[in-house]
């Protein structure tokens, strides 16, 4: 009797366990993921608005670029990076990672609205024209900043969204230079002339002149094959 007891407490705790597995397992409702969450033409300006504020994420880029440019002068702890002949200090290690992550994460953001935008049905053509021409702009420019800062590095034309996708080879600078006149030459096309009141997004003018002219002008492309 007490071993038929015994057994029929195990078959209900059995039950009652795999009852509350049940009750426990929770159906997401709000998680957004790529596959779902580019639907229409609200959803497209949200992902260039993730893509633009990849780019200022904490103040390293900006300062960074800023403390090695002729018109100032690096203070304090970024003292090294204004100093063309001293080696940086352990302060700079941390900022110069969050460099390239930033312009990856860009790189990244934009290639995922390059990827799924063109498919929104739900968009006008106006819209998508303009915002497909944004993440090409940014896409360029942050590829530019990465060849500025470091030369040969990885190209990567497709987001990635799990760690076995991080290691890339190197692309030659020529290769690079080539990608960011072509995406330049998109933006250019179908950016607007004026943004408005759209404050600090691309314009016509900033794919012309903001990337594009420096190349040229500074004969960056010498050698390239260009």
């Amino acid at each position: 009797m007490k071993r038929s007891i015994n057994i029929f407490s195990i078959l209900v705790f059995f039950m009652v366990l795999s009852a509350c597995e049940d009750q426990l397992a929770e159906e997401p409702k709000d998680f957004i993921s790529p596959g779902t969450f580019f639907a229409n033409q609200g959803d497209a300006e949200q992902a260039i608005a993730g893509a633009y504020a990849a780019v200022w994420v904490g103040d390293n880029y900006m300062n960074l670029f800023r403390h090695h440019a002729e018109y100032t002068l690096a203070r304090g702890s970024w003292t090294s990076m204004g100093n063309y002949s001293q080696r940086i200090n352990n302060d700079q290690y941390g900022r110069i990672d969050g460099i390239w992550a930033t312009l990856y994460t860009t790189i990244n953001r934009s290639n995922l609205v390059l990827q799924k935008v063109p498919d929104i049905v739900d968009i006008s053509t106006e819209v998508q024209k303009r915002i497909i021409a944004e993440a090409h702009f940014l896409r360029a420019r942050s590829y530019f900043e990465l060849l500025k800062g470091w030369g040969a590095v990885p190209l990567r034309l497709d987001p990635f969204t799990g760690t076995s996708e991080v290691s890339a080879p190197r692309a030659s600078e020529s290769q690079l230079y080539s990608q960011i006149l072509s995406d330049l030459a998109i933006a250019e096309t179908d950016l607007p002339v004026k943004v408005g009141d759209a404050t600090g997004r691309a314009s016509r003018w900033a794919a012309k002149n903001a990337v594009g002219a420096r190349i040229h002008e500074h004969g960056e492309l010498g050698g390239s094959g260009h």
